[in-house]
C-alpha cells in the first residue's frame, strides 16, 4: 500500500491499482486520491479465471483512461 501511495505522488496520478498475493490468495486494491478500496473477495489460484477476470478489468480501466 505504501508503493501504491508513492506511485501515486512521485507521478502525479490521482488513482492506482494494486494486487497483493501469497501465490494462493489474491487481493486487489484501489488507490484514489488518497482513499484505499480493498476488495474484501479473496480470488483464489484455484479459480483463476476469476484474478483473470479481475487483471482484464484493471487493463481495461487503464487503457480507457490513456485513450
Amino acid at each position: 500500500m505504501a508503493e501504491m501511495y508513492a506511485t501515486l505522488k512521485k507521478f502525479e496520478q490521482n488513482k492506482v491499482y494494486g494486487i497483493i498475493t501469497d501465490g494462493e490468495v489474491w487481493k486487489f486494491l484501489f488507490l484514489e486520491n488518497s482513499v484505499l478500496t480493498i476488495d474484501k473477495k479473496g480470488y483464489y489460484i484455484s479459480n483463476v479465471s476469476g484474478i483473470v477476470d479481475r487483471v482484464g478489468y484493471i487493463a481495461e480501466s487503464v487503457c480507457s483512461t490513456l485513450a
